[in-house]
C-alpha cells in the first residue's frame, strides 16, 4: 500500500517502487491467468459468448458498481449485477439498457461504488451519534 498511497516516501526509504509495482502487476496477472484457465473447468463449457468483449466489460461493469477500492466491493457489485439480471431478464429484454443506467448512476453519484458509499454512509451515521 506504501508503494500506492506514498510512492515518495518508500523511495526516501530506499524501496524500489519500480520493482513493488511490478511484483503487484505480476501477482494480478498470474490471479487473472488463473482464474481463465479454472473457467472452463467451473462451467464444463467455453463457447464463443465467453470470448466477446461484452463478458469482459460485464466483469468491469460488477467491479465498479460494486467499488475497487476492497474485495467486498467487487462481492457486492457481483451480486447486485447478477440479481439485477436475473430479475430484469425475466421481465425485459432491455435489461442491459436499465443496468448501463444504473451503472452510470453509480459512476457519477457514488465513485467510490456501492461499497465506498456505504462505508461512508456508515462513516457519517457514526459521526452523528457521537460514537
Amino acid at each position: 500500500a506504501g508503494a500506492r498511497e506514498q510512492p515518495l516516501r518508500m523511495a526516501a526509504l530506499g524501496y524500489s517502487i519500480a520493482r513493488i509495482r511490478l511484483g503487484a502487476m505480476l501477482a494480478a496477472g498470474g490471479l487473472a491467468g488463473a482464474a481463465g484457465a479454472l473457467y472452463p473447468f467451473l462451467h464444463l463449457y467455453v463457447g464463443p459468448q465467453s470470448l466477446h468483449w461484452s463478458f469482459s466489460a460485464s466483469m468491469v461493469i460488477m467491479l465498479v458498481i460494486g467499488g475497487t477500492g476492497s474485495l467486498w466491493g467487487a462481492y457486492l457489485g457481483s451480486a447486485v449485477y447478477l440479481a439485477l439480471q436475473t430479475y430484469l431478464s425475466a421481465h425485459t429484454d432491455r435489461w442491459p439498457l436499465l443496468a448501463g443506467g444504473l451503472f452510470v448512476l453509480i459512476v457519477l453519484l457514488l465513485p467510490q461504488g456501492l461499497a465506498g458509499g456505504l462505508a461512508g454512509g456508515a462513516r457519517r451515521l457514526l459521526r452523528r451519534r457521537g460514537a
